[in-house]
């Protein structure tokens, strides 16, 4: 994860494709957690904390992107939401960045155009 090195994508770049592929990645991380663990234990807990916080950034990141393609005007504040729902959930994977499967080439962090210098 290369958060302190700034933005590497706009928010334009985000794709439904690579917001479902972080999503799909952390859900197998989730879901590895609470196979092991017993349940109400706290590492059960927290792999259900994960799989909220995915599903709580994912899915209106993917609704943002629908809107995006259907928008006609201005849409710099939606662009604004999608470059900071996809930031957390980039920041989210970057403890499995060693991992197979996390694509550290395509999850970077992202800015809106506003703001891309």
């Amino acid at each position: 994860m290369t958060t302190d090195q700034g933005p590497h994508l706009l928010a334009e770049q985000v794709t439904p494709a690579d917001v479902i592929a972080v999503r799909d990645f952390l859900q197998q991380r989730a879901d590895k957690l609470a196979l092991a663990a017993d349940f109400h234990s706290d590492t059960y807990r927290v792999s259900n904390a994960l799989q909220f916080a995915v599903a709580a950034l994912a899915e209106p990141l993917l609704a943002d992107l629908r809107l995006r393609t259907d928008a006609t005007g201005d849409v710099a504040d939606l662009e604004r939401g999608i470059a900071e729902r996809w930031n957390h959930l980039v920041a989210i994977a970057g403890p499995w960045e060693d991992l197979p499967g996390h694509d550290g080439e395509r999850w970077q962090t992202a800015t809106d155009a506003s703001t891309a210098s």
